[in-house]
């Protein structure tokens, strides 16, 4: 299945975003939450906001792929949902959060999972 290889990535940038708000929580003594800080702030929204968004694109990527999908549009709503996500991470990260890149990370998770919404639909009246 194509989708393993991109929620490995997806799991690694996980797992890259977490570290960050930990390093920013040494950084800044903060031993829970954001105390307020404006850097940790961003870094748990970061983190906070990948995980809100990439399970439930995932899971409807996954259910398009079984449901027979061409590979080559699991590929583009995969690769697109790494961009969106990446895009949101540094956009929001920069010293003006709300930067076209945060915007635009948005957009493109969005569209995803919108996309993979609307196949599992109709993947569900064709067959």
């Amino acid at each position: 299945m194509v989708i393993t290889l991109y929620a490995g990535i997806l799991g690694l940038l996980y797992i890259t975003l977490s570290a960050y708000v930990i390093k920013g929580c040494f950084k800044h003594e903060v031993s829970l939450g954001d105390a307020g800080n404006d850097d940790m702030i961003k870094r748990v929204r970061a983190h906070g906001n990948f995980i809100e968004y990439v399970p439930l694109a995932l899971i409807l990527i996954i259910l398009a792929e079984f449901e027979g999908i061409s590979e080559f549009i699991i590929h583009g709503l995969c690769i697109s949902l790494i961009i969106g996500r990446l895009m949101h991470a540094f956009g929001l990260l920069e010293k003006d959060s709300s930067s076209i890149a945060r915007r635009g990370g948005m957009v493109i998770t969005f569209m995803v999972i919108v996309t993979a919404s609307l196949l599992c639909i109709s993947s569900f009246f064709i067959l």
